[in-house]
């Protein structure tokens, strides 16, 4: 004790009792050990949770990997469970390969990836044939509407589409495309097609939304596939489609090249030649209903079939009945009842639903004085039946659209807004379909949409008469508007532009298979190409070059494709 005191190693509490002092390096210590306690589990209320029974904390994997691996290099985990080694491997820079039997564990895995905001193109293998079904029912719920709307969502997001209400069959908007979510497991049918554009053609046109190509994406399973490939064979047709989880998705960066502006090219800016009118109230109002051409109507009551309907509801994942209803519909009372059912009927079909209240009076007169080949007192009972048949609804919509179509649209003055935007103001953007490198374009790489656009693009490239060409990207923003053979007010993107050596510029679309708006699109490109050249003092033509035509001509130069023009092309 003395010598402790001596030496300094006491010390003494308030109360007198001495205490031995010792020193830190004095210790060996307690090993460190292999229990890290100071990272808490994932629980129920963490924003990290994803649901999966097994899942590990990020910070856990951020100091494993942290400590035993280098950016750059591969981290490996063969049950990868929700997906945490994966997504931490991938916020750290590292490599990664992730494995599971689980399905559930696949599906985890991805969804979390595909939420980190810069996460790099990676490529899920072998899914296999899994219980579809059910891992939708785990994702989004049990209730059959809200799981198949939320499984759209779903799909939509990882396409990154924008989500569209508002339409049966047409669920998304993509670069001016709109896109088709097939369901989990059913097939998308010939049936499904003709529905799905049959919807296409009543959306074009409309509003901020409308379509800006003329194609539709659908996203399918593999009978999908399988029905394309065979509408491939029967029409003889080249259509693309990705295979999820077979087909490697690979994505490049396409933008103007710094080392060849040489291969610039400038399009004018025009102003619109066509504008769809805000409103035709007076229009609406001038309309002389007794010179309207249609068949006198029948003073016929509807069928009494048409009062009744039978309703089954199933269930969109199971196909099962779930409601069996028979449904009787109450008789118009009143016709002013009908006359306004088909003036929202007849604003729809032409796309000016703001002019309801304007057509309500002509359609009450139309009914009254024409449709029936005389005058006649809407409000008796026997009257009130026979307007309200399918043959009166049917006659009306179709007379009035038919008289408004052709006053919706006014042609205005062509203007030149701009002399010219250069192709080398595009931004770069990124690009997963076939591409080609060719030095004739100031793009590093040419975007094609399909094989025949490729050969083409090739074709131009060996030209000898062609300077300069170049693939239009939709980023570019350069469209045509013009009037389909409904009288919608549409916009048309060609395919190609290109000078020549000779100075002369061309409008080119290559064409597969042709629909009955083709014919609209080439007179629309003609003018353009008319009015730019007066505007600007530079000579624009148009040329459409159709798939099998370009296959028998085999040309050479650029000269030889002008065997195609027809006389307003030249």
């Amino acid at each position: 004790m003395q010598q402790s005191h001596t030496s300094g190693r006491l010390v003494y509490t308030k109360s007198g009792m001495p205490r031995y002092k010792r020193y830190l390096d004095e210790s060996p210590g307690v090993l460190i050990q292999s229990v890290w306690t100071d990272v808490p589990p994932v629980n129920s209320q963490a924003s990290e949770d994803s649901g999966y029974p097994t899942q590990k904390p990020v910070a856990l994997l951020e100091r494993i990997i942290g400590a035993s691996s280098d950016e750059e290099q591969l981290v490996l985990d063969c049950f990868c469970g929700s997906g945490t080694t994966p997504v931490v491997a991938e916020k750290l820079g590292r490599r990664w390969i992730a494995a599971d039997l689980g399905r559930f564990a696949i599906h985890t895995t991805r969804k979390r990836l595909l939420s980190l905001p810069d996460v790099k193109p990676f490529v899920v293998q072998n899914l296999g044939k899994y219980e579809r079904q059910a891992w939708q029912v785990a994702e989004f719920g049990d209730q059959a509407e809200a799981c198949a709307s939320a499984y759209r969502r779903f799909i939509l997001d990882l396409y990154n589409a924008r989500h569209l209400t508002g339409y049966a069959w047409l669920h998304g908007l993509k670069n001016g495309r709109m896109v088709h979510v097939g369901t989990v497991d059913a097939p998308v049918s010939p049936g499904d097609v003709a529905q799905i554009a049959a919807e296409f053609r009543r959306a074009v046109g409309t509003g901020a939304e409308a379509p800006r190509t003329n194609g539709v994406d659908v996203i399918g399973n593999k009978a999908f596939i399988a029905f394309v490939e065979q509408l491939e064979r029967e029409e003889d047709l080249e259509l693309g489609t990705f295979n999820i989880g077979r087909d490697p998705l690979v994505i490049v960066t396409i933008g103007p090249d710094q080392q060849k502006l040489d291969k610039d090219i400038a399009l004018p800016v025009l102003s619109p030649i066509l504008a769809r009118k805000k409103t035709l109230a007076e229009e609406i109002a001038a309309l002389d209903v007794a010179a309207m051409t249609c068949p006198a109507l029948p003073r016929k009551q509807g069928a009494a079939a048409a009062l009744n309907f039978h309703y089954e509801g199933y269930d969109i994942i199971t196909l099962q009945k779930l409601i069996e209803r028979d449904y009787t519909i109450p008789e118009p009372q009143m016709a002013q009842g009908v006359i306004s059912c088909y003036a929202k009927r007849i604003a729809r079909e032409v796309k000016l639903p703001s002019q309801f209240a304007a057509l309500v009076p002509k359609v009450g007169e139309f009914l009254a004085t024409k449709a029936f080949g005389e005058p006649v007192d809407l409000e008796t009972v026997a009257m009130i039946k026979a307007i309200s048949s399918n043959v009166a609804q049917y006659v009306t919509v179709k007379t009035f659209a038919g008289a408004l179509r052709d006053l919706v649209l006014e042609e205005l003055t062509p203007q030149l807004a701009n002399a010219g935007r250069r192709l080398s103001e595009t931004l770069p953007f990124p690009y997963s379909r076939p591409t080609l490198p060719v030095a004739k374009t100031v793009f590093n790489l040419v975007a094609c949409d399909n094989d025949f656009e490729k050969r083409f693009a090739q074709f131009l490239q060996e030209a000898p008469d062609v300077a300069a060409f170049a693939k239009l990207p939709l980023q570019f923003g350069f469209a045509i508007e013009y009037s389909d053979s409904a009288s919608n007010l549409r916009y048309y993107e060609p395919d190609f532009v290109a000078v020549l050596t000779d100075g002369s510029h061309y409008l080119l679309e290559t064409k597969g298979r042709e629909d009955v708006d083709v014919a609209h699109k080439d007179r629309a490109a003609m003018i353009w190409s008319e009015n730019a050249s007066l505007l600007t003092g530079t000579p624009w033509c148009y040329l459409k070059v159709p798939q099998n035509e370009f296959g028998r001509l085999q040309p050479a130069d650029f000269a030889d494709l002008l065997v195609l023009a027809t006389p307003t092309m030249a």
